[in-house]
């Protein structure tokens, strides 16, 4: 059950991501600009699904687990509220 949770937060962090953010090194935005797989790097809704099967194939791992925990930080965040000062 812990495992799903995980993989569920970590889906919606890596579609948040892939769909939202540069990346690290630009490369989410690099890849946006080059495909858009119809739509898909755009959506977060719509990736989300694509990241969960490609999370729960792959083995659990220390990578799964990092992007499960960034994601319960990330709506941890957007429950709490708080936001940056500009």
């Amino acid at each position: 059950m812990l495992d799903l949770l995980i993989v569920a937060f970590a889906s919606w962090y890596l579609a948040y991501a892939v769909t939202s953010t540069h990346g690290p090194f630009t490369v989410f935005e690099r890849i946006r600009k080059v495909t858009t797989l119809g739509g898909l790097l755009t959506c977060p809704v719509c990736l989300a699904p694509w990241a969960a099967l490609v999370l729960l194939i792959a083995p659990m791992g220390v990578v799964t687990q990092a992007l499960g925990l960034a994601g319960l930080a990330m709506i941890l965040h957007g429950w709490s509220g708080w936001r940056f000062a500009q």
